[in-house]
C-alpha cells in the first residue's frame, strides 16, 4: 500500500508509464491510495483541530509554500498561489 510515498506526489503521477492495459489497472489503484491516504490525512487534521491543535506561526512559512507546490500544477490557470 502506498507504493507512491517517497517521491513526491506530482512526480509519480506525472511520469507514469502506461505501456500496457495492466498499467491502467496499476495507475487507478494508485489513484485510489493516494485518496485514500488523503481522507486519512484530512481525518487526522479535523481530529487536531477538534482538540485545539493549531499549527505554530513559525512554521507557516513552510506549510504555505509546500501548499502552493500543490496548487502550482500544470493545468492551474490561476497565479499559482493559495491567497487566489
Amino acid at each position: 500500500m502506498f507504493s507512491w510515498q517517497g517521491r513526491s506526489v506530482q512526480q509519480v503521477f506525472l511520469t507514469y508509464q502506461f505501456d500496457s492495459n495492466d498499467d491502467v489497472e496499476s495507475y487507478l489503484n494508485l489513484m485510489d491510495e493516494y485518496v485514500a491516504y488523503l481522507d486519512q490525512q484530512f481525518n487526522k487534521l479535523k481530529g487536531k483541530d477538534e482538540r485545539g491543535i493549531r499549527l505554530p506561526k513559525p512554521e507557516m512559512p513552510l506549510v504555505m509554500g509546500l501548499l502552493n507546490q500543490y496548487y502550482n500544477i500544470p493545468h492551474h490557470q490561476g497565479t499559482g498561489r493559495i491567497s487566489d
